[in-house]
């Protein structure tokens, strides 16, 4: 009874080692496995940051440049290409050096925008016509013809902060703290929803206090340029007619002895949604309401109508959901 068998004791204490290297070899596995799944979501993360951050800034830029620009000094220039191969082009001086411009306002590009939105522009700017142009005094080399801030400048950042907030989630679930990762989850989760809503909202916030506003503006006659009945003709300058590829519709009009094109029937409708043009005529005349201080905004429908609705109901939404997840949703998983 002094001890145990000797046989017995080795056989206790090799099983005991054998266990204890069997541990090491599996964390070691598991550790290189973390450490090579890490490395992935790290590069995964790259795809989604790196061009969300980048489209934060340039749609940012883009902001403070529209809302800059409405103070540039102006330069005379002239149209230099308006076609539907080439584009808009502009070409204007400044203190007698020449500069070329293609940006008809910041957010939103020629090509950028709907099938009726490249002919209206062409429309609007003739080549050979004269235009006055904003360039930037500290730069020439940035200019626009439509100066200021335009919604449209607010799609960009705000896609740029759903990528770069996707990748964050992604990031606090893949790396995060298990024990964390429930609040920093649903806290970025809920802060994708507030910065998506926040332009959606502001938008569409515009688009109200414009059809608002539409109901005390005066009204110019004017005539429809393309719809139901003739929809592949365009009257682009008096006496010639060109096949246009968009189906919107396209009406002019006159104030300050200059014709004006736009295809805006309602604020918050869409010109391609294809309501507008089934109800209007090639050739019929129209009255429209058009923006004293800006007559290139103009309407045939002012007021308010439903579909203006859809886009600040919507940001509204998703801004709502991301506060009630802010204050309701992170509270409950904390259990304060």
């Amino acid at each position: 009874m002094s001890g145990a068998p000797p046989a017995f004791r080795t056989s206790r204490f090799h099983g005991s080692k054998e266990t204890v290297g069997s541990v090491s070899v599996f964390s070691l596995g598991v550790s290189r496995y973390t450490f090579r799944m890490k490395l992935a979501v790290l590069l995964g993360l790259g795809f989604f940051l790196v061009p969300g951050l980048l489209m934060m800034g340039f749609g940012s830029r883009n902001v403070w440049r529209g809302v800059a620009s409405s103070h540039w000094p102006t330069a005379v220039g002239v149209v230099t290409s308006s076609s539907k191969t080439e584009g808009v082009a502009f070409r204007y001086a400044v203190n007698g050096q020449g500069y070329s411009t293609n940006l008809i306002r910041f957010g939103q590009t020629q090509g950028s925008s709907d099938s009726s939105e490249a002919q209206l522009q062409r429309l609007r700017y003739p080549a050979g016509s004269s235009i006055a142009v904003h360039a930037d005094p500290s730069d020439p080399t940035i200019a626009v013809v439509e100066p200021g801030f335009h919604s449209d400048a607010l799609w960009l950042p705000g896609a740029g902060l759903a990528f770069a907030l996707s990748a964050i989630l992604f990031g606090f679930m893949a790396l995060g703290p298990e024990a964390n990762f429930a609040t920093y989850g649903i806290g970025v989760f809920a802060l994708i929803f507030v910065l998506i809503g926040l332009p959606m909202l502001t938008a569409g916030s515009l688009n109200l206090w414009r059809a608002h506003a539409s109901r005390g503006w005066p009204v110019a006659p004017g005539v429809v340029l393309s719809g139901s009945g003739q929809l592949d003709k365009v009257e682009a300058v008096p006496g010639d007619e060109e096949t246009t590829q968009g189906r919107g519709l396209i009406y002019r009009y006159e104030v300050g002895g200059r014709k004006r094109y736009s295809d805006v029937v309602a604020f918050g409708q869409t010109p391609d949604s294809g309501e507008g043009g089934s109800r209007f005529n090639y050739g019929a005349k129209v009255q429209v309401a058009y923006n004293p201080s800006d007559p290139e905004l103009a309407v045939l429908e002012p007021g308010i109508t439903n579909d203006a609705y859809f886009l600040p109901g919507a940001g509204a939404a998703f801004l709502l959901f991301g506060l009630a997840a802010f204050f309701f949703g992170i509270p409950a998983l904390s259990g304060k």
